[in-house]
């Protein structure tokens, strides 16, 4: 299967990157992209392990770097590394019980329906949050809330009914497949050894069969040109 889209294309097209090989990426943020790269070789994406009464600045610089690398998997049509980031973002909140408010306007500006992350977003906010952050805390970066996240949120709540508002709900990411773009096929992360989904759903944060108190994550996406 092709790592790249963009590179596939690029490399049997009539640009002059056929021709050369080498691509100008003056855009993008040579330390997002060098992630990319590694992935490329080792097929993994390594988190910074927290514990929810834990934080540091790698921490904090991991947490603004997974929505940078999504979107650069968007960019460079990689299907696969889009998937990887979703089980490494999935995979740091269960860890950490930290949930990522502020991604919405950043993601939602430089992807297009269907998108997985942006699915998972709204599951945070609606699972996690349970609606609480919908207008401005979702999108603190934003002169005005998304409007597309806000429609897909509500949308998402209606569905969901009152099962959000319950203490044992569960948490629609205990499978990162759900959001992943194999859809039934196989998940390249069980056929490349990567991290296989979870085989039963699970409970986030649950302590005597209450969800525990999710810490907010304060921080500013930082926004990247647009593409």
């Amino acid at each position: 299967m092709t790592v790249s889209g963009f590179f596939a294309m690029g490399l049997t097209s009539s640009f002059k990157e056929a021709d050369t090989g080498i691509f100008e990426m003056e855009e993008e943020d040579p330390d997002v992209f060098s992630i990319f790269v590694h992935w490329i070789y080792f097929n993994r994406l390594f988190t910074v392990k927290t514990s929810p009464s834990s934080a540091t600045d790698e921490d904090s610089e991991e947490w603004d770097c997974l929505p940078r690398l999504y979107t650069l998997g968007e960019r460079l049509d990689a299907p696969r590394f889009k998937d990887a980031v979703i089980s490494a973002t999935i995979e740091k909140v269960k860890e950490s019980q930290v949930m990522p408010d502020n991604w919405a306007t950043y993601v939602y500006q430089n992807t297009v329906a269907p998108c997985g992350m942006r699915r998972l977003i709204v599951d945070f906010h609606v699972f996690a949050h349970q609606g609480k952050l919908l207008k401005k805390g979702a999108c603190p970066d934003a002169d005005e809330p998304e409007g597309d996240f806000l429609q897909d949120a509500m949308a998402r709540m209606v569905d969901a009914g009152q099962s959000v508002f319950t203490t044992a709900a569960q948490m629609p990411w205990a499978n990162p497949c759900d959001y992943h773009e194999h859809g039934d096929s196989v998940c390249h992360l069980l056929e490349e050894g990567g991290v296989a989904p979870p085989s039963s759903p699970d409970i986030l944060g649950t302590e005597n069969g209450h969800l525990t108190p999710v810490r907010r994550s304060t921080r500013r996406t930082r926004h990247g040109p647009d593409f």
